[in-house]
């Protein structure tokens, strides 16, 4: 009889730190790439994988890396996993289609994803004669911000979440990063992407007229 309490007890016990482990590890920050990105968020979809807050950061980037402690530490409040919250975080230096969707030039950036909207966390900088500094929220300005404020704070009703990029339009964003900032060069540019996209009409109306003259031979054959 001792031998069976014991035995329930030990199950018990096991089944209570299995809980604590998979609470914990849904509290981890998620790293997030070009490949897992859409699958994990379902930002386009907006199925039922949570709302995300999401950090996009450089590995050089001083404001990213007092960010990511406060995520971090984020990542253990029980009322931020109860309302559905994941974290996670995307190296851009890496995941150069995501970063470029949601247009993430200027890093760091938060971002909020919920119910098929994106929300930005307003991150501005304060000058001086010394130095230019981003004024970083501490960790309860951005649990008020994932939880109730999102829509203030970024100005109203958010944004459509764009669509995953193809590799043309991955392309074609690189271009106008290259001559962003000088009218000269941004002509230019502008230019370049029309030639190619003409050029690239161009080739589709070649194939499909040779598939067409293929298919009126074949059927000439067949007669």
């Amino acid at each position: 009889m001792y031998f069976i309490r014991m035995a329930s007890f030990d199950i018990g016990s096991w089944f209570l730190l299995l809980v604590i482990f998979i609470g914990f590890s849904a509290a981890e920050v998620v790293e997030l790439t070009d490949g897992t990105f859409e699958h994990q968020t379902q930002a386009s979809t907006g199925s039922t994988t949570g709302s995300w807050l999401i950090l996009f950061h450089l590995p050089d980037c001083k404001s990213c890396d007092k960010l990511k402690p406060i995520l971090d530490e984020l990542g253990n409040d029980e009322e931020l996993y109860e309302n559905g919250i994941v974290l996670g975080s995307v190296d851009c230096s890496k995941n150069l289609h995501v970063c470029r969707r949601f247009s993430t030039t200027k890093l760091p950036v938060l971002m909020y994803l919920h119910k098929k909207r994106l929300y930005r966390y307003p991150l501005k900088r304060e000058h001086n004669e010394f130095d230019n500094l981003m004024v970083l929220p501490d960790m309860k300005k951005l649990k008020s911000f994932a939880i109730k404020d999102y829509s203030r704070l970024s100005g109203g009703d958010g944004e459509i979440i764009p669509d995953p990029l193809s590799d043309m339009d991955v392309m074609i964003r690189q271009i106008m990063e290259v001559f962003e900032g000088s009218q000269k060069f941004a002509v230019f540019g502008m230019a370049g992407i029309m030639m190619l996209t003409i050029l690239m009409l161009f080739v589709t109306l070649v194939r499909g007229n040779s598939t067409k003259t293929k298919t009126a031979k074949s059927k000439k054959k067949v007669k």
